[in-house]
């Protein structure tokens, strides 16, 4: 599993993923500072990332079932997942309020 791990952050780990925010009383200044020291080595590989809605990770034929389950332990928790479009473009009209 170590070697995954590796492999993976070799692959994926590059600046031009990154997107960091500092919030802080401190000065401007001193923020970039620590920001330089911490964060300037890594490293930026010009990774492109792949398009994951395609082929879209629930295929038609597995949508709209009906699924009953038959729980074995004794406790209240359900985990749904939904896919949704990239909404990067519509940020300002807030899309996702209509899910919450």
């Amino acid at each position: 599993m170590r070697e995954n791990l590796l492999e993976f952050h070799k692959k994926w780990y590059s600046s031009n993923l990154m997107t960091m925010a500092v919030s802080s009383k401190h000065s401007l200044e001193t923020l970039e500072g620590w920001v330089t020291h911490k964060f300037g080595a890594v490293v930026n590989k010009n990774v492109v990332l792949p398009d994951l809605g395609n082929p879209h990770p629930f295929p038609k034929e597995n949508l709209g079932k009906l699924v009953k389950l038959i729980p074995i332990k004794d406790k209240d928790y359900l985990s749904m997942i939904w896919t949704f479009p990239n909404f990067e473009r519509d940020v300002e009209h807030h899309p996702l309020q209509y899910f919450a």
